[in-house]
Order: structure tokens, then C-alpha cells, then sequence
């Protein structure tokens, strides 16, 4: 990340010879499809692709930060959603045994998929997106390919195996415009494995099983209610299950962001094992603003261009949507039980 940082003159350089270029492409008045403008086409778009690092490096550069995330504990449980959380604790307690340790974590998963759509208001869609996925949708999510694993066998073009990441969520959304006779804030809510590269080894991949939640707002402070809604509800959730010793909230540093975030809080377990504190993530809360919006062109209609050229307004001006990005670590919250 800071590596791009400090090229920032640089790639604002580079990316303006090619913006000129494409510039040149579109209004030179060209017909490429004319047998006796064709070279004078391929000069220009020689010329386009020269440039092309000037767009690439742009496109590698991190979102903006935040000073500090705005999740706080500002939404209070009721009594009813305090008693439909103890009853989750006793139903996955219920199924505790060395040899069923699946069935537990079956238990877990759809308990609190099913609690998180009866009472989030308005109600999250479940969502079953593709596990794999084109790079170009990878790369979109500012993700390096060399992080997820590529299925090339018996596959052309190659895909990248997501699971039920970021990256599966936007397979729906690219170049989408979201109507105002929604419920804002929309909410996309899955469960099931993520995979990941090893970085012992990157020709080995793990995977872990997880609940996401893709929340989209029209605007910051639709996504930072229903996070800080998450959070308290989580939270609590851990407070019945663990000392109050063992549960702690952590800021990602910049340096450790992914580069589709603005800012990123978790909730860990810390525990002693062998004399050794150990630190194992429970669920993370990404503020993600308009980075990706803009990168796959998601918009939403404000409902108040009620004219003929209603699609040609909503593209010049664009009213990019703001997301936010949940994750709740199953294997790891299983083992606190």
C-alpha cells in the first residue's frame, strides 16, 4: 500500500497521458469498422495502450481512510433479542459433543443466520452467490489474484474460487442501479466456506466457514447503523458465552487494511494457552464507502428524474451506493463454546 503511496505524482502522471489518450480514442470521429480509417485507428489505439500502466496503476491504489471507525454500541437490545440470544447459546450447547463437532457448527451457522434475518430490521435478503468467480470481479474488489485461489482445469477463462467473500456479492451488482422503493439500508446476508492462499504456501489454500453480511446504503450513515446494530448484537452474544476478560475490541492499523477499506474493527477472543496469549479473530466490521461502488459502477435512483432521459441522467450524474462488509468467523466462534 505504501509503496503506491509514495509514487502518487507518478501515477497521477502516468494516468493523465492515458485519460488524454483515451480522450483522443473516443472523440477522434473514427470508424474503425471503415476500411480507410482502420489504420488511422489502430494509431490511436496503439497510442491508448501504450498508456495503459497510467490506468492500472490508479487502479491499485488503496481506498481512502478513516480516522477512526464510527462503530460504537449505540444501539440497545431489547429484552426480546436478549432472549432469543440466550436461547441460540442453549440450542448450539445442546449439540456439544467431541464426535458432533459438525452438527454443532451446522447448529451455530443457521441459528444465527435465521436470528440475523427475522430481526434486523429491514430484514437482510439471503443471499446464495456464485463460490467462483470471474479475476475481473477480484480484481474489482482491489484483491491481488496471487491471494485467491484460480481454478484453470477443464476452465477457459481460469476462475477464482471466493467462496462466499466480496467478490461473490458483487457478481450481482456490477453496472447495477438500485431503485428507491427499497428498504435502505439493503442487506445481502450468506453463510459458508472462504478460501484463501496460504502464505507458507501459495499453491495450498485453506478455508474457513464464515456468515457475510453486504450492507448498502444510499448514504455513510445507513451502513454505520446497521454495523453498529451487528456489533451490539454480537457482542452480547460473546458476553454469554465468554468472560468479559476474554472479549476485546481492536482498530486494524493501516498497514494491515485490506485495500478495499477505509477503516476495520474486530472482535477477538483472547485466551491463554500454554502460557501464550492468543489472539483469534471473531468477527470483522469493514466501512467501505463508494471504493468499490465506483469501481463497478453500482448506483442507486433517487426517484427524482422522472423524465425520458432518465438512464442518460442517472449516468452522467451517478449517485454511487456506500457498503459496509461483515464477517463473522464460525470456526472461530464455535471453539468458544
Amino acid at each position: 500500500m505504501f509503496d503506491s503511496i509514495s509514487n502518487l505524482p507518478k501515477i497521477r502522471d502516468d494516468y493523465f497521458r492515458w485519460w488524454k489518450s483515451y480522450s483522443n480514442l473516443v472523440n477522434c470521429g473514427v470508424d474503425k469498422k471503415d476500411p480507410n480509417q482502420r489504420d488511422k485507428y489502430i494509431e490511436v489505439r496503439s497510442e491508448l495502450l501504450k498508456h495503459s500502466e497510467g490506468l492500472l496503476g490508479a487502479l491499485v491504489l488503496p481506498n481512502y481512510l478513516d480516522v477512526e471507525p464510527e462503530i460504537n454500541d449505540r444501539y440497545v437490545l431489547n429484552n426480546y433479542i436478549a432472549k432469543d440470544l440466550d436461547e441460540i447459546v442453549e440450542s448450539v450447547r445442546c449439540q456439544q459433543n467431541s464426535n458432533n463437532l459438525t452438527i454443532q457448527l451446522n447448529k451455530l451457522r443457521s441459528s444465527l443466520l435465521n436470528f440475523f434475518i427475522k430481526k434486523l430490521k429491514p430484514a437482510p435478503i439471503h443471499f446464495s452467490g456464485p463460490f467462483l468467480v470471474r479475476p475481473a470481479l477480484v480484481e474489482c474488489c482491489n484483491i491481488c489474484l496471487n491471494e485467491v485461489p484460480l481454478i484453470t482445469d477443464c476452465v477457459d477463462p481460469p476462475l477464482c474460487l471466493v467462496g462466499t467473500n466480496i467478490p461473490s456479492f458483487l457478481s450481482i451488482l456490477v453496472n447495477g442501479c438500485l431503485t428507491s422503493s427499497n428498504n435502505w439500508p439493503l442487506s445481502l446476508i450468506a453463510s459458508g466456506p472462504v478460501y484463501y492462499k496460504t502464505t507458507k504456501n501459495l499453491a495450498k489454500f485453506f478455508q474457513t466457514e464464515q456468515i457475510s453480511i453486504l450492507t448498502i446504503g444510499s448514504d455513510k450513515e445507513e451502513c454505520v447503523s446497521r454495523q453498529a446494530e451487528i456489533f451490539t448484537i454480537l457482542k452480547n452474544f460473546l458476553k454469554k458465552i465468554l468472560e468479559e476478560d476474554e472479549i476485546s475490541v481492536s482498530v486494524k492499523q493501516p498497514e494491515d487494511l485490506q485495500l478495499w477499506e477505509r477503516s476495520s474493527l474486530s472482535i477477538d477472543r483472547r485466551f491463554d494457552e500454554s502460557g501464550d496469549d492468543e489472539i483469534s479473530q471473531i468477527a470483522s466490521f469493514s466501512n467501505i464507502g463508494d471504493y468499490i461502488s465506483r469501481r463497478a459502477h453500482v448506483v442507486f435512483d433517487t426517484g427524482k428524474n422522472n423524465n425520458k432521459n432518465k438512464n442518460l441522467e442517472i449516468d452522467k450524474n451517478p449517485n454511487y451506493v456506500q457498503m459496509a462488509f461483515t464477517t463473522i468467523n464460525l470456526d472461530n466462534l464455535i471453539k468458544c463454546f
